[in-house]
């Protein structure tokens, strides 16, 4: 309501002044986390080009980088609170609202990145997945191609005999088990290639890169 208000405020004070056209667009927020001139701030900019293309300027996506609204989980908190129109992050970002997301992070998942597309782009228990999801107060629209679950090391990590007594850092406990439990390191492509995203070109950045560590 209070957005609302703010909003005809706006308007009404723009219709007041001479030469002002007389609807303004409203403004849509996309929030990410990725640095300017990133892959996923060019694909915001050519969806706000293309949102404002076929609204025929009524709406106006304005886009905030690098994390200047709120990180990954908190973006997701402000998709349900109505704070923010658009984010895109990885998949099991979403496990805590729908726990069994996390099955995308399983290792050896996938073998190849065109099981990893097919996946993401035609799985119908994905998509099943996906569709529970408004109901949790957000909707997927696409999915972007994110890479591979890998190890970044000084010293060289060639096998799991190498990381005995090393420390790991991940960006979640919910990854503990493939490491320190499984006793074996995932070596080639996980699931982790979708991120939720809009795509309006239809296009994906597909890296050539090889499974493997870094």
């Amino acid at each position: 309501m209070k957005k609302l208000i703010s909003t005809l405020a706006i308007a009404a004070g723009m219709m007041a002044s001479a030469g002002m056209a007389a609807h303004a667009a409203e403004v849509l927020k996309f929030s990410h986390t990725d640095n300017p001139g990133g892959s996923r701030q060019a694909a915001a900019e050519v969806f706000a080009e293309k949102v404002a293309e076929y609204t025929e300027g009524r709406y106006e996506v304005r886009i905030f980088p690098a994390g200047q609204l709120a990180n990954d989980p908190k973006a997701i908190e402000q998709l349900q609170l109505g704070g923010i129109d658009f984010t895109v992050s990885a998949t099991g970002s979403y496990a805590s609202h729908l726990p069994s997301l996390n099955l995308t992070a399983m290792p050896f998942l996938v073998d190849t990145y065109e099981q990893g597309w097919e996946l993401y782009d035609n799985s119908k228990w994905l998509q099943g997945e996906f569709d529970k999801l408004p109901e949790k107060g957000f909707r997927v629209l696409s999915t972007w191609e994110a890479g591979f679950r890998s190890f970044t090391t000084k010293n060289p990590l060639a096998s799991p005999d190498d990381a005995v007594g090393q420390k790991n850092a991940g960006i979640s406990k919910r990854y503990d088990p493939l490491v320190n439990g499984s006793n074996r390191f995932p070596n080639c492509c996980d699931a982790n290639h979708g991120r939720i995203f809009v795509n309006p070109t239809g296009h994906r950045k597909r890296s050539r890169k090889p499974c493997g560590y870094d």
